[in-house]
């Protein structure tokens, strides 16, 4: 069975072998994620987890099943990131392979509605709801969100969704664009604007009540601190740590007696971002990765690990 390996200052296609261990679930993998982790491993970063199978997050079909899981044969799911607190592709071998032999706990049936790309995000709309959770974000509130990768705007929908009041801050057209085409009413083009007057225009002087920023994102983190209102919150985002130092002046943090949190983790919320996608709650038709063959895989990564700044995905098909 043919796997893509992440070794040191290499990368390679690899013949492995996947043996079905005891209440554990054979999945043919059909889409696979290349994500920002696999780009760091691959330019060198945590050598001594390497060699790594990537990707971290996948569809497929099961092929086979202990017949207790109610699984049939054919039967579309997602792989889970995460396994017993660690992360695929990370932590342990991910599913960059043409198989993987699975824990019952780590697979989830998919619902008809929810297509294989659409299921592909569901891990960032997992560590959304990680993150509304962690700030306890409120009816009417406003949300600063510093940027507009996938994260920060599937966050801008979450945060609708739950009644509160998203205001996009960002730097690039291609992203405020897609913000606008989104229906996000507040999208703040941070060269063109002074965005602490325009937050504290919008917020009726009272400035914001949570902010986030991924931190793979270039945008300036104090304005983090800045926008958001004493006794606030703050939420530092993302899928692992590879986001690199953060330079900010943290004295009014302690002035506003702000609260400062992270989140990189969504595995208590995969089910809920399933539903979250079948119930049409969020949309994530709007974004469109770039989609290679596992041939390409290769290649492609070598290419992302001379990209300044990649926090996207690539999906991957797996014949």
């Amino acid at each position: 069975m043919k796997a893509l390996s992440i070794g040191t200052n290499q990368v390679e296609y690899v013949e492995i072998e996947t043996p079905i261990e005891e209440g554990h679930i054979k999945v043919k993998v059909t889409l696979a994620a290349i994500t920002h982790a696999d780009v760091a491993l691959s330019m060198g970063a945590d050598k001594d987890k390497l060699p790594r199978i990537g990707g971290r997050i996948a569809v497929g079909l099961v092929s086979e099943a202990p017949e207790s899981t109610g699984l049939m044969k054919g039967e579309r799911v997602l792989l889970s990131p995460y396994r017993d607190g660690k992360v695929r592709g990370l932590d342990i071998d991910g599913y960059l392979s043409e198989y993987a032999v699975v824990p019952m706990d780590c697979v989830y049936p998919l619902p008809e509605g929810v297509t294989d790309r659409d299921a592909i995000f569901a891990e960032l709309i997992a560590v959304a709801v990680r993150t509304i959770d962690k700030l306890n974000v409120q009816d009417g509130e406003y949300v600063t969100l510093l940027g507009t990768d996938y994260l920060s705007l599937i966050l801008a929908q979450l945060v609708d969704y739950y009644h509160a009041i998203p205001i996009i801050v960002a730097n690039e057209d291609e992203g405020l664009q897609l913000a606008q085409d989104m229906g996000l009413t507040y999208c703040i083009d941070k060269r063109t604007t002074d965005v602490l007057s325009r937050i504290r225009n919008i917020t009726g002087g009272v400035m914001t009540d949570c902010t986030v920023f991924e931190g793979l994102h270039p945008v300036d983190p104090q304005l983090a601190i800045d926008a958001t209102k004493m006794l606030g919150r703050i939420c530092i985002v993302g899928t692992d740590g590879y986001i690199g130092p953060i330079q900010a002046d943290l004295s009014n943090i302690m002035r506003k007696r702000i609260v400062l949190t992270g989140a990189t983790n969504g595995g208590r919320n995969i089910l809920t971002a399933i539903n979250l996608l079948a119930t049409e709650a969020l949309h994530v038709d709007f974004f469109q990765p770039k989609t290679i063959d596992f041939e390409q895989a290769k290649d492609t990564l070598e290419i992302l690990s001379t990209t300044p700044n990649f926090n996207g995905l690539v999906l991957c098909r797996i014949d």
